[in-house]
């Protein structure tokens, strides 16, 4: 009996709190929203409903404990929230991003969209991913060869102090270096 009653106490809505998120006021968000309009209240319960019935990350948990209050039962009760979290929560973008997830998840049959998504998805889920599509690896900045300053930039072959400004052994380095006397012409010394 005692996980029901757990439940219950976390599904309780403490109004001294963030009615979103149903933290205290720190140091770090110090814009806390204390006297919202009628129309602000209505639009938060909107989106929260919305993007619960979406399934989209904590918002099913945020309405079921918002869903037996109304616009005036949160003003009368005098509920705040994070100007973050309202921002968040309202955000047409992040609505728009939820329903079409929901609705492709609907139309495959998937229940992935069930779970929590928060970030980047992780390395294992994207690696089994990619390998159900393609045998390819990921291509990703640290499977790269670093960047080796001893090296011609275009041909990655070793030259020697200050030979990579000839760079004599491609075409492109000629062009270059007819440029780079144009300019020295032009505009005096080149340092």
């Amino acid at each position: 009996m005692e996980p029901s009653t757990s439940n219950k106490a976390r599904q309780e809505t403490d109004f001294k709190l963030c009615i979103q998120c149903q933290e205290p006021d720190t140091s770090q968000e110090p814009e806390v929203v204390t006297e919202p309009s009628q129309e602000a209240y209505a639009k938060f319960l909107q989106y929260v409903h919305e993007r619960g019935q979406y399934r989209d990350a904590e918002y099913p948990q945020i309405s079921t404990r918002l869903q037996g209050h109304t616009a005036s039962d949160l003003k009368d009760r005098k509920a705040k929230w994070h100007r973050k979290c309202y921002g968040s929560t309202c955000h047409c973008g992040y609505l728009e991003c939820a329903r079409v997830r929901h609705q492709k998840a609907c139309e495959q049959g998937e229940n992935q969209h069930l779970q929590q998504r928060r970030g980047r998805p992780s390395a294992s889920a994207s690696v089994s991913d990619s390998s159900a599509q393609s045998n390819t690896p990921r291509f990703t900045r640290s499977s790269t060869t670093p960047f080796n300053a001893r090296l011609c930039f275009f041909s990655a072959r070793r030259t020697g102090k200050m030979q990579s400004m000839k760079c004599a052994h491609s075409a492109w380095g000629k062009n270059c270096k007819r440029l780079l006397k144009q300019a020295t012409i032009k505009h005096g010394k080149f340092s």
